[in-house]
């Protein structure tokens, strides 16, 4: 805790509090500490992915200087390949997808930034009042396949037990 203090130029308590304050504002435990270290708990490990998401920083950046920079879509690789040409027939090459993902809060971290907009399944990305983000659904429907697929021996959250125990 002392090194990490200096390195941001705080004390070492200012940090403590700070560090117990977002715990309890996101109510969950991110650290584990004890006398001589600290780590991070399986929670704190989300956050700290998204803070070194250098590509999203960089072109949030972007976005800024160059605010006439718009219409950005952020999709799956499977919408790109199979429900945007469905749904859009030819149109769809003119759509400007500036990238892919594999995993929806990956393309919110760009919704974010202000940087587009994201093409998902309902309920995948956090939409609460505090996200500052929103759900519109588009219409007609659009129906699609989808696979669950994890690592072999793969530690699960209790909201991914709860996932795959709905079968």
């Amino acid at each position: 805790m002392t090194r990490m203090a200096q390195r941001l130029h705080i004390s070492q308590s200012s940090l403590s509090k700070q560090m117990k304050e977002l715990e309890t504002e996101l109510g969950k435990k991110l650290f584990v500490r004890s006398n001589y270290s600290i780590h991070l708990t399986k929670e704190g490990m989300l956050p700290r992915k998204r803070a070194e998401d250098p590509l999203a920083q960089a072109v949030g950046r972007l976005n800024r200087h160059y605010p006439g920079i718009h219409d950005h879509i952020f999709c799956s690789e499977q919408s790109t390949k199979s429900d945007l040409p469905r749904r859009r027939g030819e149109k769809a090459d003119h759509l400007n997808i500036m990238a892919t993902f594999n995993l929806s809060n990956n393309g919110a971290v760009f919704v974010k930034e202000g940087l587009g907009i994201c093409l998902t399944f309902n309920r995948l990305i956090e939409t609460t009042p505090n996200s500052g983000i929103c759900f519109r659904p588009v219409t007609p429907i659009l129906h699609t396949k989808v696979y669950v697929i994890w690592k072999k021996y793969q530690v699960f959250t209790a909201v991914s037990k709860l996932l795959l125990e709905k079968k």
